[in-house]
């Protein structure tokens, strides 16, 4: 091999991203995230790396984003953030993720430099072949314990979606659909039609913010 050669093969291999151990301290993994641009999250000491979505995965988020992201800013309702925010509780040991969150204004002391700390007011998953123990099972007790007082699981896979808020007992009840609809108690006004979200029945988003601007029936 040439010289020139080596040196772009050395070259690439500085160009990898680092393959950070599988257990780290909390700070170790908030040292590595500011170093590699990889999705991950951290619960109790463990790194767990998030997996490639897939493209309906990412049409579905864009979309949820755009709408929710246009909803609270005719309405300065307070702060949304996607999947590059992390949320950090305390309690639980864990730095996660989430697809999507919304921060009222009322807690927006908790938005800092770089992460969440503490509850959000709603939270959004997504739902993908490696997350779905994660988001079903895991997150949902997670959420629910860290007082997060609105938690989505939107499943494109299966076209299936549960919304749960916490009650004053802090424990996660389902709401039921209502003619079609689930409607949100964290982020005021909002609600979403469940046939929005799966790709043959979804508006544009600019459409669906429209129907939402009008007065329910």
């Amino acid at each position: 091999m040439s010289t020139h050669e080596d040196s772009l093969a050395n070259a690439a291999l500085f160009d990898l991203p680092i393959v950070p151990k599988q257990r780290m301290t909390e700070d170790e993994f908030v040292a590595w995230c500011f170093k590699e641009d990889s999705r991950a999250e951290w619960a109790e000491g463990e790194l767990f790396m998030m997996s490639p979505v897939s493209n309906r995965h990412t049409k579905l988020f864009h979309w949820l984003a755009r709408l929710l992201g246009d909803f609270n800013e005719q309405r300065d309702l307070g702060i949304i953030l996607g999947p590059e925010s992390q949320v950090r509780f305390a309690q639980q040991r864990t730095r996660r993720q989430p697809d999507i969150l919304f921060v009222s204004n009322a807690r927006a002391d908790r938005v800092r430099e770089n992460h969440v700390e503490g509850a959000p007011d709603m939270i959004m998953e997504i739902v993908s072949p490696e997350s779905e123990a994660r988001d079903w099972r895991i997150k949902y007790l997670e959420y629910e314990a860290a007082g997060v007082r609105e938690y989505w699981v939107i499943d494109p896979m299966s076209e299936h979606v549960e919304l749960y808020v916490l009650t004053d007992k802090q424990n996660y009840e389902q709401i039921a659909e209502l003619d079609g609809w689930l409607v949100s108690s964290a982020v005021t006004g909002f609600r979403l039609k469940t046939a929005w979200l799966w790709p043959a029945t979804r508006p544009k988003a600019i459409d669906a913010l429209k129907e939402l601007n009008e007065p329910a029936a």
